[in-house]
């Protein structure tokens, strides 16, 4: 009897799951979107995030129009609108004489001059900018100009010009907290484009030895397969034209089942075992990735705290000098500040 046993083709483990490559992508997009994603500080009236104005939108309603007669002459300040909206400048007109002033978007007091003493004002204010004019003011408080009445005049230009300082170094802390938070976001996304790196390579070598361990098992499998029918075979081959070859033919015949079946089980388990090695390692591969995110959005969260309280502060300052302008109508004084 001929056994002539073909070697079976064993497949190979399998190769590494494009699940993993596929969450990589999946957390540095949600870590782009979620972390990296619109950073826009408070204007100076909210204290809350707002998106990026649109150009074609007009300015809003100047606030807290106030104004303190002098003699002829008033001095009108205001709080600057609310929200992003850019702002060219502002027109001040008086009620009744219609007189008129056009100042810039940084001068929030002036002195509005040719009024007639005895005769009751009230001021408005509206903002523009390119796209064309917003809202007027709710009026100021009216006031009565009278002769000998003096307006500090100095005074009123000191608090303006520290308002004006305050608002500069809000606007340049709002620019450079920009930048130091798209820096530190590209840091972070470099550091995970490592990690993610450093991830693929990590379960490329895993998956290498699983693949090398389990085509030894295979080949051992094998060769004890391939030893045990040359076993069988020779015995045959000795027990050939005797009244036992048919009896060793069917025992060899069954014994050659049982070892495929074997053969085939062993392999089996191996790839298993290789497919199980290879999991373990895209998990602890994934696992880094997620202690990465999660430092990532920590580093981030912590800069943005931090450039937020410095702009707060900065805000709290412009508020302050905005309302000192703003407490002018009555008669109501206020000592100079201290220049910072």
């Amino acid at each position: 009897m001929s056994m002539n046993f073909s070697r079976t083709r064993i497949g190979a483990a399998n190769p590494i799951s494009n699940r993993f490559v596929a969450a990589i992508v999946a957390t540095l997009a949600a870590l782009t979107i979620s972390v990296f994603g619109s950073a826009q500080w408070a204007s100076a009236d909210s204290g809350t995030t707002a998106p990026d104005p649109d150009p074609a939108d007009t300015p809003g309603v100047p606030r807290h129009v106030t104004a303190r007669a002098g003699d002829e002459a008033a001095a009108v300040a205001w709080i600057e609108p609310a929200g992003d909206v850019n702002v060219n400048g502002y027109v001040v007109t008086a009620d009744p004489s219609g007189i008129s002033i056009e100042t810039s978007r940084d001068d929030i007091l002036v002195i509005v001059e040719g009024l007639e003493n005895g005769v009751e004002y009230t001021f408005t204010v509206v903002a523009f900018n390119d796209a064309g004019t917003g809202q007027v003011s709710e009026p100021s408080d009216p006031v009565i100009p009278k002769e000998g009445l003096e307006l500090d005049e100095e005074h009123l230009e000191h608090l303006r010009k520290l308002a004006h300082k305050a608002k500069e170094r809000l606007d340049k802390a709002r620019e450079q907290a920009v930048q130091k938070l798209d820096e530190t976001k590209g840091r972070v996304h470099d550091r995970l484009e490592r990690q993610a790196k450093l991830a693929r390579e990590f379960i490329a070598r895993a998956h290498d030895r699983a693949q090398e361990r389990h085509e030894r098992q295979v080949e051992r499998a094998k060769n004890w397969f391939d030893h045990l029918k040359d076993r069988l075979q020779q015995r045959l081959e000795r027990a050939e034209g005797t009244d036992r070859y048919d009896e060793l033919n069917d025992r060899a015949a069954e014994t050659l089942d049982r070892a495929r079946e074997k053969l085939a089980d062993r392999i089996e388990k191996s790839g298993e075992r290789s497919d199980a090695r290879i999991a373990r390692a895209e998990e602890t591969a994934e696992h880094r990735i997620e202690k990465s995110q999660v430092r990532a959005e920590n580093a981030i969260e912590r800069t943005q705290h931090r450039l937020t309280g410095q702009i707060s502060k900065l805000q709290e300052r412009l508020h302050e000098l905005l309302q000192r302008l703003a407490r002018i109508k009555g008669g109501e004084t206020t000592s100079p500040a201290k220049s910072d």
